[in-house]
């Protein structure tokens, strides 16, 4: 029933089953139960992926180790953590 969700800097190394099979439930969970609904006068945002992946190979390959997200439904900061990510992940607050 969260409205928002985040993964900051985490690469889902391949050999940590334990933490994809984890983040592989909760992204899926929230993409998929109670998408459309209104929650409290709140829809649930886009879920937001931050990361350094400055070339376009960097981010095929953070793409394919997160081929369980629906990218519709998502909002990809590639070029680190900056100021204008605070503001995509509150933007409510000031």
């Amino acid at each position: 029933m969260n409205l928002s969700m985040a993964i900051i800097g985490y690469s889902l190394p391949l050999h940590d089953d334990y933490a994809r099979q984890a983040i592989y439930r909760l992204v899926r969970n929230y993409q998929e139960i109670y998408w459309e609904e209104e929650m409290l006068g709140s829809r649930k945002s886009p879920l937001a992926l931050v990361d350094f992946r400055p070339s376009e190979a960097e981010l095929r390959s953070f793409k394919l180790r997160y081929g369980f997200v629906d990218w519709t439904k998502s909002y990809c900061c590639m070029d680190g953590f900056k100021r204008e990510t605070l503001r995509v992940l509150f933007p409510d607050s000031r």
